[in-house]
């Protein structure tokens, strides 16, 4: 069990996403259904939330590389849900993610990402499920760097309760900093040649723009609701 503390984890999803409508509307049908996640609904959103929380989590994620789709470890992923296989085919059949096709064995899974219609800003949600929860807390843990949170303790005092943001100017700077966006993926995309190929696969500038202000988004998130 987890403590209070836990008892909720925050995740990100799209802000015009209503999941719980969509399972009571069509709900999942799987062979082999562990009792703890019969809800379905857990599971599922913290899948939607690897596909903007991952990119957040890595410095200069480059969405070109990936065509727009953001590479998820099954691995891992099969360690918290074991049968993720069946909740990514759900949320395909919804239409509420795609599945890329690339992928190398023992390096690099299929990636997903969003349908277009849910190419939108993100909004903070939650899961509250205990043993998916923990999961998600003891792998963290696991793959701590206590070396360079060594380095980095005098950081501490400053990230306490105390610790405020004007969310709304953040989020105001976070709007004025799409134009910088823009010009650093042209800027980029001018010192490239691209193969037909490529360039079909290439996603587009708007959507490179809202994946960007949307990993930038959790941070603001996070500190404004000490979720740090």
């Amino acid at each position: 069990m987890t403590s209070n503390r836990n008892s909720r984890y925050p995740i990100y999803l799209p802000e015009n996403l209503q999941l719980e409508e969509i399972i009571r509307a069509n709900p999942p049908s799987f062979k082999r259904m562990p009792k703890r996640y019969t809800n379905y609904r857990d599971a599922l959103a913290y899948i939607l939330h690897l596909i903007s929380a991952i990119p957040h989590g890595k410095k200069d994620f480059d969405f070109d590389k990936e065509n727009g789709f953001t590479p998820i470890n099954k691995e891992t992923l099969s360690k918290r849900i074991h049968e993720y296989k069946g909740y990514i085919n759900y949320l395909k059949s919804q239409n509420i993610i795609e599945e890329g096709t690339s992928y190398q064995v023992g390096k690099k899974s299929r990636g997903l990402k969003f349908t277009p219609l849910y190419r939108t800003k993100i909004v903070a949600n939650s899961i509250t499920t205990p043993t998916l929860i923990k999961s998600i807390l003891d792998k963290g843990r696991n793959h701590r760097d206590e070396e360079a949170e060594k380095k980095l303790d005098f950081f501490r005092e400053f990230f306490n309760p105390r610790l405020t943001i004007d969310e709304e100017r953040a989020i105001d700077l976070l709007e004025e900093d799409k134009a910088n966006t823009r010009r650093k993926v042209i800027k980029k995309r001018q010192g490239i040649e691209f193969s037909d190929a490529e360039l079909q696969n290439l996603p587009s500038l708007e959507d490179v723009i809202l994946m960007a202000f949307n990993s930038k988004y959790i941070a603001v998130d996070k500190i404004s609701t000490a979720k740090l």
